[in-house]
């Protein structure tokens, strides 16, 4: 990897199924949950049922800002759930080749920001363990220190996880040129072709494709 030592270059990474050997780190979230009991039958009953129905139920939720499994949950405890998670289920399953990437753009200079649709809640200790500048993920939305159930704001996915990293770069002063990003799905494509330097991370076949014709690196994590 040839780096050029400044701080005005990022490195933008994917987590899950990109720094982390899991392409749905929530779904360890719940179960960790449930074998915690702080989850129930019904909690899951309830979310399931939800999903199902879609944008026909619960006001209109749509399925990707339905957190409803977690609605009334005191939003601190959770918090400190997501942390004993990572370190217990989540930290195992990070890449080594993920973190010596990391490691090696913190060594040069670069800032390294974690953009990702994952809850923030577990993507805030990832950040501290990696020594990360930043992180744009999903939050959860709370009222009077309890969840309600859905997100706060947008999910980040797809387009609109890229329009939303554009409103921050302002903010960082990051010079895209020069900059790297590394993702496995498909739907980061935006992300990608945002800087000079993308990479498809254990791409998924969509990903893989696109980073052939495009003469993307390929990296397996």
């Amino acid at each position: 990897m040839k780096m050029t030592g400044t701080n005005s270059i990022a490195a933008f990474f994917d987590v899950d199924g990109t720094l982390i050997r899991a392409t749905y780190g929530e779904r360890i979230f719940i179960r960790y949950l449930v074998d915690h009991k702080v989850l129930t039958c019904s909690h899951l009953a309830r979310y399931v049922i939800s999903v199902l129905a879609g944008d026909n139920f619960l006001r209109r939720v749509s399925w990707e800002k339905n957190k409803i499994y977690l609605k009334g949950q005191r939003a601190e405890a959770i918090r400190g759930w997501a942390e004993r998670c990572f370190r217990d289920r989540i930290l195992p399953r990070l890449s080594p080749r993920g973190l010596a990437t990391v490691e090696d753009h913190l060594r040069h200079g670069h800032r390294v920001f974690l953009i990702s649709a994952s809850l923030s809640c577990l993507v805030g200790p990832l950040q501290k363990h990696l020594g990360a500048h930043g992180t744009l993920a999903t939050q959860l939305a709370e009222k009077n220190g309890r969840l309600t159930g859905q997100v706060h704001g947008d999910f980040l996915y797809g387009q609109r996880k890229t329009e939303l990293l554009r409103q921050r770069i302002s903010r960082w002063d990051v010079d895209l040129g020069h900059s790297f990003a590394y993702s496995d799905h498909h739907s980061d494509i935006p992300l990608l072709e945002m800087v000079g330097h993308p990479v498809a991370v254990n791409p998924d076949e969509k990903l893989r494709r696109h980073a052939v014709k495009r003469g993307w690196p390929i990296a397996t994590f």
